[in-house]
Order: structure tokens, then sequence, then C-alpha cells
């Protein structure tokens, strides 16, 4: 990876560029997609203006991406929009004088070089399963007012994502056929290796040895998941059952080996063109864990809109389907449910935090 700093002589570009960045920005399009997070796919979010107000509040100036496009691909950009998507990074789509269409994730994380080169690693490991994927073409950690600045440049993809599809009634009758479709890139991803569970490294490397080390009580804080729980008017009880459960799961998880999981398999993240699936996107949560997390977590969100019954027919592994699936997948819900309820109570997301006591107060009654 190439590490390069943004000196002085940039900054003062920056500022003797004004006057042309102002004219550049009437070529920057904004646009906001109202199905940024998973969340506001299950229609239960009122983060559209929570998302531009995060994203409004920070912003790379235009002299910075032009330098560093340069750098990746020799050649000038002549066109740039902002796309309005999640609350972390800013992602713009890129065109260059040379016919580049290039899409570029800005990260302020202050872990920003690791996640990004996890998401470069997943890529570049699903291209070589064959699987439909973007090229990288540089990733770069800029300093830029003193801090880091993590920068993925990779190719844009054909297609719109499914979740615009289904919307807008474009799909022609052909929807069963795309989530078939969908379940046999999910596989084909499910089968790549990885070297350990949890967050991954930049090579693809675990933070833990076995999958039991995830349900930890460091994972999910008694203490506070309870507070959580009196503060949004959800049973005590409801919590502890479920921390119960999950915390059994650091001796008694099944084994399973470890297998690359998107961790943010979703309808927005799957691009379709002429009736096929032309990518799949955004790597950047992407771990080592059960596939039967996937399912969960499409469950959870999307139950009642897009069932499992299609993803799993395509599946192409149909053996992870034998034996205690159907328990590790509800592990995975009450994992996920407690997860989304501390995080939507923290954004103060009040049909979000509905939405989780419903999910855990259901999920917690099957066991």
């Amino acid at each position: 990876m190439t590490f390069v700093r943004v000196r002085r002589g940039i900054r003062k570009l920056i500022r003797t560029t004004n006057r042309a960045s102002r004219k550049l920005a009437r070529r920057v399009h904004l646009h906001s997609d109202p199905s940024v997070r998973e969340l506001e796919e299950a229609g239960t979010s009122e983060s559209p203006a929570f998302i531009k107000a995060k994203q409004k509040s920070f912003s790379t100036p235009q002299a910075v991406i032009d330098t560093v496009i340069h750098r990746a691909v020799g050649s000038s950009t002549v066109g740039i929009e902002r796309i309005m998507k999640g609350v972390d990074n800013e992602v713009y789509a890129v065109e260059t004088a040379g016919g580049d269409q290039l899409v570029v994730k800005i990260s302020r994380n202050e872990e920003s070089g690791s996640r990004l080169g996890k998401e470069r690693w997943a890529i570049e490991q699903c291209a070589k399963a064959e699987i439909p994927v973007s090229q990288i073409v540089s990733l770069d950690t800029i300093e830029f007012e003193d801090k880091p600045l993590g920068i993925l440049i990779q190719t844009k993809l054909p297609g719109i994502p499914l979740d615009e599809m289904l919307k807008d009634n474009r799909s022609e009758n052909n929807t069963d056929e795309l989530f078939r479709k969908a379940g046999s890139i999910l596989s084909r991803v499910n089968s790549i290796e990885t070297n350990g569970f949890g967050e991954l490294d930049r090579n693809g490397n675990g933070e833990y040895d076995s999958i039991g080390k995830m349900f930890s009580p460091a994972a999910f804080d008694k203490a506070y998941c309870i507070e959580v729980a009196h503060n949004v008017d959800l049973e005590e009880e409801i919590i502890e059952r479920a921390l119960e459960e999950l915390y059994d799961c650091q001796t008694n998880y099944p084994k399973v080996p470890a297998r690359l999981i998107h961790n943010d398999f979703a309808p927005r993240h799957l691009l379709i063109r002429d009736t096929q699936i032309s990518g799949i996107v955004d790597f950047e949560d992407a771990q080592g864990g059960d596939p039967a997390r996937e399912f969960a977590r499409w469950e959870f969100f999307f139950e009642h809109r897009y069932p499992l019954d299609g993803l799993k027919e395509g599946y192409e592994n149909s053996a992870i389907f034998r034996n205690d699936f159907e328990r590790r997948l509800h592990l995975w819900k009450l994992h996920t449910g407690l997860g989304q309820l501390v995080y939507c109570y923290r954004q103060e997301f009040k049909r979000g935090i509905e939405l989780c006591k419903d999910r855990l107060t259901k999920d917690v009654a099957r066991f």
C-alpha cells in the first residue's frame, strides 16, 4: 500500500483553487438514498435527514480527490457525483478524462487503513473465486488536517442496486430468479477461507481463533444492555434471556470452519444488469465467521419483504442447512438484534428501536 502525506504544498493548492473548486462543484451532483442502511430498507428508520447531516459534516476538498485520482490512473477528473450512502464514509462516482469509471471511498475512521485494507483483501479473494466484484485500482492512506484518510479507488461496476429495481418494479417478474442467483453468489463468497473469526486484518487474519470468543461479555456488556432496555421500555428479562443464550455460545457453539462473510449482504449491495447480477459491492464490514450469520441478518431485516427461500434455493453448499442450522440462525438473530438495538438507541432512531424490540421479543421466545 502506498502512503502519501498531504503536505503544505497541497494545502496551499487547495486554498488557491477555491474559485476553481466552486466552479467544479457545479458538476458535483448530490443524491440521497432513502434505503441507505438496512434499517431504512425495512422501513423503520428516520435516518435520511440524519445521513444528510452526517455527510455534510465532512467533505474532502476537490483538489485532494483530484490529486489522488491523477496519481492512481494518470488522468484528470472530468465528472464526479457524491453518493449519499452510509454515515461513516464519503463515496464518489468519478469519470476521468481517460474514460475511467471509478468509485472512490474515503474513510475518516481512526482505523481507516485497516478497514479499507480488509475490504481490498476480501474483494481480491472474491475476484480469484470468479465472483463479480470491482477491480481495486489503489489504496492510499494520506494525512489531511492532521488526521488520516483512507482512500480506496476501485472500478465502477455496471448495473443498478437490486433494491432500487424492486422499488421501481423493474424486475419484470424475475424476482425469484434474482434471489436464487444472489444465493449462488453468497455461497461462493462464503466458500472463501479466513484465518480466524471476527474482524479481519488486511491479510484476512481474524481476531479470534475460535468462534465462541465472539460471544464473550466483552462483545455485549450486560449492564449497559439492561440500561438501554430500561430506557427504551423493553423488558429486562428479554435482554437477560438473550444474553444467557449468547454467552452460552462461548463454549457450546457448534464447531464450524472460518469462512468469509460479507456481513452486510443486502439487496442494496447487489447490482443488476440485463436480468443478471453484475456485481456485489461494499465489503467494509466483512468478517471471518459462520455463514449462518448472513442468513440471520437477511431474515432480521427483510423477513417480511424478501423471504429466505430464494437465497437458500440458490445457495450451492446446501450442507450448511442440515442439523443445527436453525438454532445457529436464531442465535445470530439475537446477536444482530442486540447490536442493532444499541446502535439505534445511540443514534436515536426511534422506529429502528421499535423494530429491534419486536424482533428480540419474538426471537427470545424461540428458545
